[in-house]
């Protein structure tokens, strides 16, 4: 068991169908994400993902587009990451220009501090929820519907990793 997490909060069942195998059952051990094991836009849509917490989208983050003679350079924009602004290089076509102003992102420290703090993705917090048996009986005997009963462990889950140094946009005061 996770040492952050106290027995009394919950109990995890040891054999976890819905996980892959070799998949660790401990939510420390899908804390964070490595910015530099993708290529750049998708880190970026990763980081996002995870850090508002759903699918993201350009409300998130986006790019911009200054096109000249030479060229082009992408600048990606972030609304969710405190309205921040990541220029690129010039390059010869706007999916190239999106790529450099990725690279810029992935390579800023403070995305990579907020990347190895971000919560693990809802649907392996769902997989995992569903070990917790002990406590699902717990919530079912206060007459919390099953639905209820999976938001309510999600939720505390959520806090726990909150608690533990979790960040999202919504924490950071970003949404």
């Amino acid at each position: 068991m996770c040492s952050w997490i106290k027995q009394e909060d919950f109990v995890i069942m040891p054999a976890q169908k819905k996980l892959k195998t070799g998949e660790s059952s401990c939510l420390e051990d899908h804390i964070g994400l490595a910015l530099d094991g993708a290529p750049p836009r998708s880190a970026v849509r990763q980081f996002f993902d995870r850090y508002v917490g759903l699918r993201s989208s350009k409300d998130d983050f986006y790019f911009s587009h200054k096109r000249s003679e030479e060229g082009v350079v992408a600048t990606l924009i972030t609304p969710a990451l405190g309205d921040r602004h990541f220029e690129g290089m010039q390059c010869s076509n706007d999916k190239s220009a999106e790529q450099s102003a990725a690279t810029v992102f992935v390579q800023d420290p403070e995305a990579l501090q907020i990347a190895a703090c971000l919560p693990p993705p809802l649907a392996t917090l769902r997989k995992m929820a569903d070990g917790y048996h002990y406590r699902k009986k717990q919530l079912a005997l206060k007459g919390l519907s099953t639905k209820e009963v999976a938001e309510e462990i999600l939720r505390e889950i959520y806090e726990k990793l909150r608690d533990r140094g979790c960040r999202t946009a919504l924490w950071d005061g970003n949404l």
